[in-house]
């Protein structure tokens, strides 16, 4: 199947992801890797149906159309949210991470919360021979630990997110709609 060859080469397997919220909080997650076109899950008091197809797209061989299909057949469900997650296996903080207009090379600078009107004062942080210093910005980690950014798709200036990976010469673009009849389209790295 050409969406194996693809993302194999990236060491990138395709999971289903549920998850249920009170409020804007997270109470339960279900992550079920993708091995079949149709899937029957049970999560939040409700049996989905998930359903994912990959085509591939005209033209241009390294690229696949995936589309899913999230379905309650049993049932009721309130604040969920139902997606797609692609696991890199050989992930890096050396790639370099894009969301178009909202974040360039994953946004890894250092950081000061400043107070509105965001601007450098300090001597220390300002002239030509200092590296860049943003605001509280989503951005990932420059640091170790923890490194995350989730946006909505319609924070961007397409609603899109990418890498490449300097170590394997290869990269990843994601490009989604922004939102569906259910409401806006989340990205989350």
């Amino acid at each position: 199947m050409k969406k194996a060859s693809i993302l194999s080469s990236l060491k990138c397997g395709i999971k289903i992801q549920l998850n249920s919220y009170d409020g804007s909080h997270l109470v339960n997650r279900l992550v079920e890797p993708w091995s079949n076109a149709t899937a029957e899950l049970t999560f939040g008091g409700a049996k989905w149906e998930c359903r994912v197809q990959a085509d591939g797209v005209p033209g241009h061989q390294d690229a696949i159309d995936l589309v899913a299909r999230f379905k309650v057949i049993e049932g009721a469900v309130k604040q969920v949210s139902a997606g797609i997650t692609f696991a890199f296996d050989d992930w890096s903080a050396d790639n370099y991470v894009l969301m178009p207009g909202a974040v360039y090379n994953g946004n890894r600078f250092k950081s000061h919360r400043l107070k509105y009107s965001p601007r450098l004062t300090a001597a220390a942080d300002v002239g030509p021979d200092k590296p860049p210093i943003v605001s509280d910005i989503p951005r990932l980690n420059i640091d170790e630990g923890k490194s995350e950014i989730q946006l909505l798709a319609r924070d961007m200036t397409t609603p899109a997110i990418g890498f490449h990976s300097p170590k394997i010469g290869k990269g990843f673009w994601c490009l989604n709609d922004e939102r569906t009849e259910h409401g806006p389209v989340g990205m989350f790295i």
